[in-house]
């Protein structure tokens, strides 16, 4: 509590050494009740829920997690899916909900009505979302149409390119009266080479 209960009485009351023992024993018990009610307040939203109150909505949608395998971050992304199947299903709604889980620019959807053919593109490194979202779409797009899904990884960063110039000249101004002046000089550009490893797993695993 930001205040004691103490600064709520009297000043003769609350000089007396029984009030005083009273009142910090009371607020140890309220600071208590005020932390449990802002744990209870996080509980109710899935972006500040802890495994307790993620597993008690997980059971609400009959979903098993992979505790070993899954992480919070995770299970809270499937829940958001999952409670956005309930809205009318169309070009704008999937974008939106991609918008939702993976943020701007790291998605685009193309419909193709002739060929009945929905692409959807997802920039993310988390596998087990890519695949809860591409199992979600082929069961929320109409039965008509064909789900192509593809996983792009985009990595942004600066890359820098050490170089050097030497350049040197040789006047002579008088006697001699030259028609043009030439300079020549080398210029030398560094290049960089670069190894990466990448670990690749095919799902499902044997």
């Amino acid at each position: 509590m930001k205040k004691k209960l103490i600064d709520f009485l009297p000043s003769k009351i609350a000089n007396i050494a029984e009030f005083k023992e009273i009142m910090n024993a009371e607020d140890i018990e309220f600071d208590s009740i005020e932390s449990m009610q802002l744990k209870i307040l996080k509980e109710n939203f899935i972006d500040t829920a802890t495994d307790y109150g993620i597993s008690k909505r997980e059971s609400l949608y009959k979903i098993k997690p992979d505790k070993k395998n899954e992480s919070l971050d995770f299970r809270r992304l499937r829940l958001k899916n999952r409670k956005m199947d309930k809205m009318p299903i169309t070009h704008r709604a999937l974008e939106q909900k991609l918008e939702t889980l993976f943020g701007e620019d790291n998605y685009k959807v193309e419909v193709q009505n002739d060929d009945y053919l929905v692409k959807v593109f997802i920039n993310t490194f988390d596998w087990n979302a890519f695949n809860e979202i591409t199992d979600n779409f082929r069961n929320i797009i109409p039965c008509n149409m064909i789900l192509k899904s593809s996983l792009v990884q985009k990595i942004k960063s600066n890359i820098y390119f050490g170089a050097c110039t030497t350049i040197g000249e040789e006047l002579t101004i008088y006697p001699w009266s030259p028609k043009s002046i030439e300079s020549k000089g080398t210029v030398k550009f560094a290049l960089g080479s670069n190894t990466g490893v990448e670990n690749i797993t095919i799902y499902p695993k044997e």
